[in-house]
This record gives structure tokens, sequence and C-alpha cells, in this order.
């Protein structure tokens, strides 16, 4: 900061002293918005004023994002003012963890490390097992995500249906019942 942080008092022949400065405190200007620097990514400034030595600004975290990544975290962050008219580095907002992929039956998760905790906003893959579609006819679609929610918890998986077979053919001189079948199951 500029300006100078010394000043004398003079003893005067009157038995008074000369008249003092008046100590400014440093200036910081405008709390730093969330949107032009990193230190601040997923926060929202909540006052909007310049700020001087010793002063905060507030901030709190967006929605799907804590101090501490679990939903119920701690969200507020500040920055203070400090001597040299610089602000400190708030601690960051984390995104939400809704933790590993979760099983679903019938399917297994496409990621690399099936324990890897997903954040929010992400989203993990999973396929059907073999014979099982999310319609249950042959050929339809087997893939599928799961989103991980703000809430710390995944969007809801469709179920992997069996494939269906139909009736089993006609055979000659054979008895059997004419029931559907599907993946895996035997006439």
């Amino acid at each position: 900061p500029k300006g100078s942080k010394e000043f004398d008092l003079e003893c005067l022949a009157e038995g008074k002293f000369s008249k003092a400065s008046v100590c400014k405190p440093v200036k910081c200007g405008e709390c730093p918005d969330p949107n032009s620097h990193d230190d601040y990514q997923n926060a929202l400034l909540v006052p909007v004023a310049p700020r001087t030595y010793g002063q905060q600004c507030q901030y709190t975290c967006e929605k799907g994002y804590t101090l501490d990544t679990t939903p119920e975290g701690p969200n507020a962050l500040s920055s203070t003012c400090t001597a040299t008219g610089e602000y400190t580095s708030p601690v960051s907002c984390k995104p939400v963890s809704c933790g590993p992929p979760p099983q679903v039956t019938h399917a297994d998760v496409s990621a690399k490390d099936k324990d890897d905790p997903i954040s929010y906003s992400n989203k993990v893959g999973y396929k059907c097992d073999k014979g099982y579609t999310l319609t249950g006819l042959a050929g339809d679609d087997k893939q599928f995500d799961l989103t991980c929610r703000y809430k710390g918890i995944f969007t809801v998986a469709p179920e992997c249906q069996p494939v269906l077979c139909g009736a089993p053919p006609v055979v000659k001189f054979a008895k059997y019942s004419a029931t559907p079948r599907t993946f895996n199951e035997t006439v």
C-alpha cells in the first residue's frame, strides 16, 4: 500500500504537541469476484462493497458444493483484507460427494475404479449384463448413466430386465408349457 506509515509529533513552545496525522486503514478495494478469480470458484459473494484492513468479504458455496464435500457440510467462507492491501485466499468450495457408484442389479459399472467416489454433477456409466436390456427386448439399450445430485445421492437407476424370448416354438410330439420365457429360463 502507498502512503506514509510514520509521522512525528513535535513538542511546541506552548507545551502542546503539533497536530497529529490521521491514520487511515489500508484499502483493499472491491471484494474479489468469484467469476474472475480461480480461488473463488463455485462461490457466491454475499455483500459487494469495498473493504479496508481487517474487514472480510463473505461468500457461500453454490448449490452442490461445500467446504468438506459432505451434503450438509459448511458452505460459508470468507476472505480478509490484509495490511498489504490484498485479500487472503479462502478455503475453496468442493463438489459434494455421492461416494462410490452403487451396485445395480444385473448391471456393471463402466468406471475403471469402481470404488472411486463420484462428485456432484458427474456421471457414472453402467451396462446391463448379458441377456438383459432396459426394456427386456433383445437389441434395445443396455447402457445408462447415474448422476451424482447436489444432495449427495445418485439419480434412480433403471431396472435391467431379462430379454424376453416369448413362447417356445411348437415341437411335434412334445409336451411343454406355452408360457413366455425370458433369458436363462428353460422349458
